[in-house]
């Protein structure tokens, strides 16, 4: 599942952030409300986590903006403001769920499960290019009908090439995308490893053109 996370605090953003990463969540990451409005116009997102004292736009006016313009991506509003008024407040806005700081990592995961659930429980999420299918809210992979195993860094890169298929994906986005914060600690041939390891399990088993491929100087791309 893909996370938004809107906080201004940079040591609370790193430790959610760190924790939603250890549960397989992909996480995306913002300390202002005007970017976070442009990130879920651009990427559909699973759950968005809201602070409500943020800069550029509130909470609050983040909230009230999406559904205007009908993004319906679930809320999980996190805040010290936690008195009823504003829990209230929230929710008639249009958020998902409150939780109040500082609540437990292990109830934060289990509230933003619970949110995903309801929008996936509306749709399957499903990822396709030719024969290959991501049901992103199983996390199963699919080629031909078959399901293929993949490793949760696999998959990520899986899921970020389908999410952009006709575009060249460079190797940048998929260090930021796949590794976020620990991008500089992976080793410069970490991208190649594990496409490698990617294309032996998507392509090698199956006939046809390879799904994944490789443009020389800028990244990966797959095509219709």
């Amino acid at each position: 599942m893909r996370v938004l996370l809107v906080e201004d605090e940079k040591p609370v953003r790193e430790m959610i952030a760190s924790v939603l990463d250890e549960s397989n969540f992909t996480v995306d990451e913002t300390d202002n409300g005007q970017t976070a409005l442009q990130m879920v116009q651009k990427t559909e997102y699973d759950c968005l986590i809201l602070d409500l004292k943020i800069p550029g736009m509130t909470g609050m006016q983040l909230i009230a903006s999406m559904r205007t313009i009908g993004i319906q991506t679930p809320v999980l509003v996190i805040s010290s403001l936690g008195q009823i008024d504003n829990r209230v407040r929230a929710l008639d806005m249009g958020a998902d769920d409150f939780l109040v700081k500082d609540f437990d990592m292990q109830e934060l995961i289990a509230r933003v499960k619970a949110v995903s659930r309801r929008k996936s429980s509306n749709r399957r999420n499903i990822l396709k290019c030719r024969d290959v299918m991501i049901d992103t809210s199983t996390m199963e992979v699919q080629r031909q009908g078959k399901e293929i195993l993949l490793t949760k860094t696999e998959l990520k890169l899986l899921i970020i090439l389908l999410e952009h298929k006709g575009s060249v994906v460079t190797r940048d986005m998929l260090l930021e995308k796949v590794w976020g914060r620990k991008r500089t600690e992976v080793q410069s041939n970490s991208i190649d490893v594990h496409i490698k390891s990617l294309r032996k399990a998507i392509d090698k088993p199956f006939s046809g053109e390879p799904l994944v491929e490789t443009v020389r100087g800028y990244g990966y791309i797959v095509r219709e």
